[in-house]
């Protein structure tokens, strides 16, 4: 999440995550994808706060052979050139 300093020394950044999931509950949901925190400790402690669970989340790659021979195609350029 991009913010600035003075946004997190106010905990803008909770009262918005606060806010979306007080929607989403509104909407009957009762799963909040917060996403992976990519190891990041400060993210994970922010999660935690809101009682989240650590989840599997299996990263699926999803690319057309196509595209798989444009980027080898464009390595091999730069390789060679």
């Amino acid at each position: 999440m991009a913010v600035d300093e003075d946004c997190f020394r106010h905990g803008l950044p909770s009262l918005l995550a606060h806010q979306v999931m007080v929607d989403a509950m509104g909407r009957d949901c009762r799963v909040f994808d917060m996403n992976p925190s990519g190891g990041h400790e400060g993210s994970d402690a922010f999660k935690k706060s809101f009682g989240a669970e650590l989840l599997p989340a299996p990263v699926l790659k999803t690319t057309s052979l196509r595209a798989e021979l444009i980027r080898g195609v464009s390595r091999l350029a730069q390789l060679a050139g």
